[in-house]
């Protein structure tokens, strides 16, 4: 017997539909689920993502993990990013040498993350080296442009790229112009540095450009070899009159009575310089300090000086060309053409490999 609609006890539909089901098993929806995350960076929030996986059970639910801005590249395997019970499907964006106006348009939109970033107190310092790999090509056409004068070079690039200003990107940017696919460049740089400085030792000495350095502790014993290069890799061009030594280039010692801001200003040159007070060291370029670093790495301080002159593209004085010229070829691995090589250079260079046994 069919009851009346008056007599029902429960309204039609009250327990139907996809909400009352999700209502009630909401860790088992009955529409698929999806989490979508602009991650700005995948691979170093990996551990986060997988952690929310394990702890919380509406997303370890879910059905598919849709992320945006990746910032991945074919460096980096399927299985580096692979996720528990899921299928990767990747699509990444390639940006090569040569790219179209697409591609730059996209560069454009990574730089203006990278301002937005870097306006922050503490950026993610990871996340900045990746937006600079992704952005190489439009900003190495923009810095190794003519259009800029060498002695405003230096502050045109630091206002555009204020991330250069860390010795961490600097280095990275030396990485990517040099050998961007090895990640142990600049480990592998600092070996050879330290071999190179440890053959010079001798070479001065027996040149009698340097004195031994027993005497001395390690930051006097850098300063002394630094000091000696200039002289150990000669070129015929003289220092400026009011610059005397030709190490002064590139390294300034700074007196007691001497105001680091009112000898940066008097400096003609527009090129790197490390100036140290006896307790800490500043890299500054042209009149431009740039940076600092602790006097416990003034040994590694000729690498910072050849990654500013790389990141910025600088030329180099004239007065110490030749000693840059070998610390480029012989520490860097970067190759000079034949063409391009001075008699001065030819000649230190032979005089070097002669005595190393080369």
């Amino acid at each position: 017997m069919r009851l009346k609609r008056c007599e029902r006890k429960q309204k039609r539909g009250k327990r139907g539909g996809i909400r009352a089901r999700l209502a009630a098993s909401p860790h088992k929806p009955a529409i698929p689920s999806i989490v979508l995350a602009n991650v700005r960076s995948l691979e170093n929030k990996l551990d986060d993502i997988r952690l929310l996986g394990s702890s919380q059970r509406n997303v370890k639910d879910c059905c598919a993990f849709v992320f945006t801005e990746t910032w991945l590249s074919d460096s980096v395997p399927d299985r580096a990013i692979q996720l528990d019970q899921l299928t990767c499907y990747r699509a990444d964006r390639v940006i090569v040498a040569g790219a179209d106006k697409d591609s730059r348009q996209i560069q454009a939109r990574h730089y203006k993350t990278l301002q937005e970033m870097c306006k922050k107190a503490k950026p993610n310092q990871e996340d900045v080296s990746q937006l600079l790999d992704l952005e190489f090509e439009a900003r190495r056409s923009f810095i190794d442009s003519d259009t800029m004068k060498e002695e405003n070079r230096a502050c045109l690039i630091l206002d555009a790229y204020p991330c250069f200003k860390e010795l961490h990107h600097a280095l990275g940017e030396l990485r990517r112009i040099l050998d961007p696919h090895n990640n142990k460049f600049i480990s592998q740089v600092k070996l050879r540095w330290e071999e190179f400085c440890s053959r010079v030792e001798f070479y001065g000495v027996s040149k009698k450009a340097m004195n031994p350095p027993m005497t001395m502790d390690k930051t006097e014993a850098h300063l002394a070899l630094m000091k000696a290069l200039p002289t150990l890799f000669p070129t015929p061009a003289h220092p400026p009159k009011k610059m005397g030594n030709a190490s002064e280039a590139f390294l300034h010692v700074l007196k007691p009575t001497e105001d680091p801001d009112a000898v940066l200003q008097k400096r003609s040159l527009s090129c790197p310089v490390v100036m140290f007070d006896g307790c800490k060291c500043v890299i500054a370029v042209g009149n431009l300090p740039v940076t600092t670093f602790d006097k416990e790495k003034i040994g590694e301080a000729m690498i910072y000086v050849m990654a500013y002159f790389y990141a910025l593209h600088l030329t180099y004085p004239k007065c110490v060309a030749t000693l840059l010229s070998v610390i480029q070829t012989e520490v860097l691995q970067d190759a000079i053409h034949e063409h391009d090589t001075t008699s001065s250079y030819r000649k230190a260079l032979a005089e070097w490999h002669a005595f190393i046994g080369k």
